[in-house]
């Protein structure tokens, strides 16, 4: 390569719900949707996704991968993983819908363990960061303008006692 560092997300930032986070709660499963326009028939379109514990990302009502757990764990104050994925045979001429369910993951561990997650200084809501390219230009990021609840069909989760 060049030595030229790809940079990705220059626009974006990581959204989580805007309530007092609660390190006690174990439950939180915030659900983030943001609806946009497609003026005009797209060539192709990509997605970059970061979620801190795991997210699920559906575009217009579908998932975008059928990825499971990602991203994977790290040390989130050194490391963040993103995963890249072709979304063009699910945006559609017109009104878009991109929706994110986040988990607590690795990022908000709640059980005591010996490895101490439970006390990490990361601790907080699980929160994602997105971009979405539309031939090859920056179309739509996270940012302030998404609407966000905690009322979740997810009522709990955590990464070793499951899901309900």
């Amino acid at each position: 390569g060049s030595g030229e560092a790809i940079m990705v997300f220059q626009k974006a930032s990581f959204i989580k719900p805007a309530e007092a986070f609660d390190l006690m709660r174990k439950d939180y499963a915030p659900l983030f949707r943001r609806k946009f326009a497609v003026n005009g028939k797209q060539k192709c379109a990509s997605i970059r996704v970061c979620g801190l514990g795991y997210a699920y990302y559906y575009l217009n009502g579908k998932p975008i991968s059928k990825d499971l757990f990602t991203a994977p764990f790290s040390n989130y104050e050194k490391t963040l993983w993103y995963n890249e994925y072709d979304v063009s045979d699910l945006l559609v001429e017109g009104e878009n819908v991109l929706a994110v369910c986040c988990g607590n993951g690795w990022y908000n561990e709640g059980i005591s363990t010996v490895w101490e997650f439970h006390k990490a200084q990361w601790r907080d809501f699980p929160k994602f960061i997105l971009e979405l390219s539309v031939d090859d230009q920056t179309y739509l990021v996270s940012d302030g303008e998404w609407k966000y609840s905690l009322n979740s069909p997810v009522i709990y989760n955590q990464l070793r006692d499951g899901e309900y």
